[in-house]
């Protein structure tokens, strides 16, 4: 099972590479859902834009492709980021929400 980050900034994608050697970055939403179709997903983490968040979510929700455990980042909550967790939660995904500066402290946790 692979670990998605859907994530265009160059600075977080190093240090999201440097935290969990083995992760797998998507830089665009066809990126995204490429790594979705190909391998099952133990976290995908979703830290970009709303527009990009929900066609990611569209996919998931029509597709419907293993994932153990969605969680959003960012340095603010949003609305449309609310209303994709509650979404995903309606279609039993585990989910959560994670300020950045909290997500960074926790990538140790994520790197078996």
């Amino acid at each position: 099972m692979s670990i998605v980050f859907f994530e265009d900034m160059p600075e977080r994608i190093k240090l999201f590479k440097k935290k969990i050697t083995h992760v797998q970055i998507a830089k665009t939403i066809k990126e995204c859902i490429t790594k979705l179709k190909e391998e099952d997903c133990s976290i995908l983490f979703l830290g970009m834009n709303n527009y990009k968040n929900g066609k990611v979510v569209e996919w998931i929700i029509d597709k419907e492709p293993v994932i153990r455990q969605v969680i959003f980042y960012s340095y603010n909550v949003f609305s449309e980021r609310q209303t994709s967790i509650k979404i995903l939660q309606k279609f039993k995904y585990k989910t959560e929400y994670v300020e950045l500066n909290k997500l960074i402290e926790r990538l140790e946790d994520f790197k078996s």
